[in-house]
């Protein structure tokens, strides 16, 4: 049965790719959209296990963007210390995961407003953008709570 179902499956990508390049180029992109939210119907409905974050108890999300390097790093040895470091995430606005990695510390990255200037023309775009990506990060983790932003406010 997997034999048929893969065979499907291929057949289904080929004839969406020669529908795309078929296609006058705003229709593709509508199909590449309407591709991609079915997708993301599905994976919503999937019960996802996390990687590496196991164990018991709700999962966090800590919003540490906009924290200068040595907050970051005090910031990333205080979570390191505490006794389940893997339940926190932290939402980061730079792309040097060395230190956390070290660290053993998870964390989703989301582009800073300047580097994302020609991606996002305006404010009201980056702002969408970012709402739309915490909101999956929720989903794909499982996080009910608000954004833990105490970390930020200690900083000053």
């Amino acid at each position: 049965m997997t034999g048929l179902r893969a065979e499907a499956d291929r057949r289904l990508k080929q004839g969406y790719r020669a529908l795309r390049r078929a296609l006058p180029p705003a229709l593709s992109r509508n199909l590449q959209r309407a591709v991609v939210e079915v997708k993301k119907r599905r994976a919503r409905r999937r019960p996802i296990r996390p990687l590496g974050l196991e164990g018991h108890g709700p999962i966090t999300l800590v919003d540490v963007r906009g924290v200068t390097d040595e907050r970051l790093e005090e910031i990333a040895d205080e979570i390191a210390a505490s006794p389940q470091p893997v339940r926190r995430v932290l939402l980061l606005d730079r792309p040097d995961f060395l230190g956390l990695r070290s660290r053993g510390l998870t964390f989703e990255y989301l582009p800073p407003r300047d580097s994302s200037t020609r991606w996002f023309p305006d404010d009201d775009a980056y702002d969408e953008f970012v709402e739309r990506r915490i909101a999956d990060i929720r989903v794909t983790l499982g996080v009910t709570g608000p954004l833990d932003r105490s970390f930020v406010a200690q900083s000053g």
